[in-house]
């Protein structure tokens, strides 16, 4: 993964990238435990981290991007129940058994999948949910038992 790719470009992704419909981010609540924690992976700017936030949600959100962080941190600046966290899909930095969902929005294709799942084992609570490719009209997830 090229972690520069966004480096002095973050203002006008975040400003550029469209949000997320309110149809989308209820579906992913609706999938999540109640009172779930989320692991937001390749939060870039922060566009579903806020959205996740304002539902009153606690949320790690996952960034390897400097640039993409601070914009993340003026977007969820108000908000205490996020925290920003310098890592990536393949290292985290999360402890294990820490969080009950991931959600990645518009970043899957820059992660190694394996690694992905070796993270959703390693810092998930067994048996819950994982949304992916989150857009405003499509929301996929893998909800296992």
């Amino acid at each position: 993964m090229n972690i520069d790719n966004f480096t002095n470009r973050a203002e006008a992704y975040s400003k550029g990238r469209p949000g997320y419909t309110s149809e989308c981010i209820d579906k992913i609540i609706e999938l999540a435990p109640t009172n779930a924690v989320f692991a937001d992976i390749g939060a870039g700017t922060g566009k579903l981290t806020k959205e996740l936030a304002e539902r009153g949600y606690t949320i790690y959100a996952v960034e390897p991007n400097k640039d993409m962080r601070t914009q993340l941190s003026v977007a969820v600046d108000t908000y205490t129940n996020v925290k920003i966290i310098d890592g990536s899909a393949e290292n985290t930095t999360l402890p294990d058994n820490c969080i009950d969902a991931i959600t990645v929005a518009h970043a899957l294709h820059w992660f190694d999948l394996e690694e992905l799942n070796k993270t959703f084992d390693e810092k998930s609570i067994d048996g819950q949910l994982c949304c992916n490719r989150v857009t405003g009209i499509y929301c996929e997830s893998d909800k296992t038992q």
